[in-house]
């Protein structure tokens, strides 16, 4: 076993970073034969399949509908039945991730995508409200506790493939408004909302906020700026910004960060 991992992990090492991607990396769609065409033009993806299921995986129990097999800095491997298909995710830190599904007997590449982040967690859900279940891979925590989300989304047939998003920390979809928020809490490094929706596979920014802390001192008040922008055509526009002095009586800074854009941050 540990000799499996050994030859599987130097081989990712010299090629992990090279995996091409099943689909292309703009791609945002779904297209299967595309896809199967593509699959067949890249023989090292191939070969790295090949390798991983006839060593590795051999070795490991996979008959379970849920597992979660992680070896710390080498690699993580999660199954799921994600909409009554099973998938098989194997990311490997600051490389790549792998994504299979069972194919009759044998498992087939789905997609990879590099990956420059340390798979900590990941959730099962509906995160675009069409009705399938998506995967979302959740990255390591920052010092703040703030980490980065990868998404598999879904097609009609409840397949899985890789979506090209902006950078995104932690998520909620608001079945009720079909909006997706992302937020990151930085505390004095900063904060940031931001509203998304979906159009086809594509999110697009609807508008978003950030905010910084100027700590003051004896002397001399700190404040707190809150900038307002939008997206103008391919640009980002700033609406407004508020500057809020401690010195301001009546106005409590971070009472107006707590409701803007949309309230508190969403729950893990």
């Amino acid at each position: 076993m540990k000799k499996a991992l050994l030859l599987l992990l130097l081989l990712l090492t010299v090629v992990g970073c090279n995996i091409p991607r099943v689909n292309p990396y703009y791609s945002i769609g779904n297209n299967p034969s595309k896809n199967d065409e593509i699959s067949k033009k890249t023989p090292n993806v191939k070969r790295i399949t090949t390798y991983i299921l006839d060593t590795l995986l051999s070795q490991i129990d996979l008959n379970k509908d849920h597992l979660y097999y992680d070896t710390l800095e080498e690699f993580t491997l999660v199954k799921e039945l994600v909409n009554n298909h099973e998938v098989l995710v194997i990311a490997v830190p600051y490389s790549s991730i792998m994504m299979f599904e069972k194919n009759g007997g044998d498992w087939a590449l789905l997609d990879s995508v590099q990956y420059d982040d340390y798979f900590l967690r990941y959730g099962v859900e509906d995160i675009n409200g069409d009705g399938k279940k998506d995967l979302i891979i959740k990255g390591g925590y920052n010092s703040n506790g703030n980490y980065r989300s990868t998404i598999f989304l879904s097609n009609k047939q409840g397949k899985l493939h890789y979506c090209h998003t902006p950078t995104l920390w932690v998520l909620k979809f608001d079945k009720s408004t079909g909006y997706l928020k992302s937020c990151i809490d930085g505390g004095w490094h900063g904060n940031g909302k931001e509203l998304y929706q979906w159009k086809s596979d594509s999110l697009v920014l609807i508008r978003g906020a950030d905010m910084s802390v100027e700590f003051g001192n004896d002397s001399i008040p700190g404040y707190i700026i809150i900038s307002f922008y939008s997206i103008k055509g391919d640009t980002i526009h700033e609406d407004r910004e508020l500057i809020i002095s401690d010195s301001d009586k009546g106005k409590d800074g971070h009472g107006m960060w707590d409701t803007a854009i949309f309230k508190s941050y969403p729950a893990d």
